[in-house]
Parts: structure tokens; sequence; C-alpha cells
């Protein structure tokens, strides 16, 4: 369980052909901005099938970012041992296509997130 909290950050449109390129040149182009990111963040249309935007977010607020509050929930935590965008990507479709069709949990209607922390990543998923 977390609690709600309140990060900051910026988007770019994707989808599921492009993210895995365009989620890694949108984290250069951040971190030459602003330095180094805290969360990824995935949006998804209403089926989550279709992702549609990948964020930088950050514990601090810099101009021109948008706000983004986050209730508190329970998130499932997967923890990835890098931070490659390969290594995260594989474990996102890992979970879409083998655990979450064999498991109990329903997914609340939040964006997954990545915690980039001490050189790994936690992929985190809200559910209920």
């Amino acid at each position: 369980m977390l609690d709600d909290f309140v990060l900051y950050g910026l988007g770019v449109k994707t989808n599921n052909e492009k993210i895995i390129k365009d989620a890694p040149n949108w984290v250069k182009k951040m971190e030459k901005e602003y330095g180094s990111i805290d969360y990824g963040m995935i949006t998804y249309d209403e089926n989550r099938e279709q992702c549609q935007k990948y964020y930088c977010l950050f514990r601090k607020e810099y101009p021109r970012m948008e706000m983004i509050k986050l209730p508190a929930s329970k998130w499932l935590k997967f923890r990835i041992p890098n931070q490659k965008a390969a290594d995260i990507q594989k474990t996102s479709l890992q979970f879409y296509q083998e655990f979450l069709p064999s498991c109990k949990y329903n997914l609340k209607e939040l964006p997954e997130l990545e915690y980039y922390h001490d050189g790994v990543t936690d992929f985190l998923v809200a559910i209920y």
C-alpha cells in the first residue's frame, strides 16, 4: 500500500509499437534538461490495450510540468535488476500476457509506474 503522492512531469505521445524507442529517447531528452528521473509512467486507452503516453516524472516541480496526483493504492511490485528499457518492456509484456491472466487481482484504472532507484527499476501496477 502506498499513500497518495504527487509527481511532476512531461509526457510524449506514443503507442504499443513506438514505445520501445519513444520511451528511451524521451528519458534521454528529459535527463539532459532536468537531471535524474524518479519515475516513468505509461498511460493507456480505456481498455488498457494501447498505450497512449509515456511520462518522465520527478518528485520536484519544474516550470511547464504537469502535476500528476496518484491516490493511495495497493500496488504489485516487480523488481527489475537494472534500468534498461528493453528489460522493463519485457517485464511489462510478461505481466500482461502471462501473470495477469492467471492471477486473482483486478487492475485499478491508474497508469503503471516505473520507479528508478539504486540501479534497479520497480515496475508498479495498481490493483484492488
